[in-house]
């Protein structure tokens, strides 16, 4: 659904870069700190701090914890950079339209709605103005027209784009194991 007036004027497409940074920064330390525990609890055994059944156990269910975390932090490295992305296409085609928007009302004999409406302001003109201007109105409201679909390209682009993040053209996230399989490694210890 393509935004109104008031509402794309609220947008902050920037905003899409901060989140991104976000999202990728997350998963990251999720990815950094599982993969500290898991190389941590493998070399207990070196230092003779903890061995045995038990301590293979754990070691084995860090390692696969280790590579769900590192893909998880690939998916969200995606999701961050479409994010990104997405900032600075919504961000120019708004400025754009918006642009626009401003250029036609300043000209004080139209004006563009709160629904991309180009309409003529009321003022007392001859029917030949009157022509001349719903001529214009007309060749304005395409130019906005476009601007808009625009718009709703590029927000519609940056949405695709976010749920289609794994290399395998999914629209689904990817898939990591279910509780009942991280558990097929019971300590005995």
């Amino acid at each position: 659904m393509l935004p109104s007036r008031s509402r794309l004027e609220r947008w902050n497409p920037d905003s899409l870069n901060f989140t991104g940074d976000s999202v990728t920064n997350s998963g990251a330390a999720v990815d950094a700190a599982v993969t500290t525990l898991s190389s941590n609890i493998r070399t207990m055994r070196d230092t003779r701090d903890w061995s045995g059944d038990a301590h293979s156990a754990a070691t084995s269910m860090f390692e696969r914890a280790a590579d769900q975390t590192g893909a998880f932090s690939e998916y969200t490295t995606s999701i961050g950079a479409a994010l990104k992305e997405g900032s600075g296409t919504i961000g120019a085609t708004r400025t754009a339209l918006l642009n626009k928007a401003d250029e036609i009302d300043m000209s004080g004999q139209l004006r563009v709605s709160d629904h991309w409406v180009v309409l003529i302001t009321g003022a007392k003109l001859t029917a030949e103005q009157v022509a001349a201007l719903e001529r214009r109105a007309q060749a304005e409201q395409i130019t906005v027209n476009g601007l808009l679909a625009a718009v709703g390209a590029a927000e519609g682009g940056r949405r695709r784009q976010t749920t289609r993040v794994r290399s395998t053209g999914s629209d689904e996230p990817p898939s990591w194991h279910s509780g009942a399989q991280r558990r097929s490694a019971q300590p005995n210890d």
